[in-house]
């Protein structure tokens, strides 16, 4: 199992690794921040297709909904301590 999770860690650590080091030595450039805009939708167009798969198999009944709902509405207005 831990060599399973290292293959599955280790390379996309190693690309986001080279691709944040990319960014940080050409990030200013006219052309590279172009294509860096035009990745802007599709990384947010990914994210939403997980968050979306990930609720439909998580909201099983209408409490759950809730609860649900309640930590997004918490996450939204920064509420970290209830004390």
């Amino acid at each position: 199992m831990i060599v399973a999770g290292c293959c599955f860690i280790v390379p996309a650590a190693i690309m986001v690794t080279f691709i944040a080091a990319a960014y940080v030595r050409y990030g200013n450039l006219p052309r590279v921040s172009g294509i860096l805009y035009g990745l802007k939708p599709v990384v947010i167009a990914i994210i939403a297709q997980a968050f979306w798969k990930l609720a439909q198999s998580a909201i099983k009944n209408p409490f759950l909904a809730f609860v649900g709902f309640l930590s997004v509405l918490a996450s939204a207005l920064a509420v970290s301590n209830l004390t």
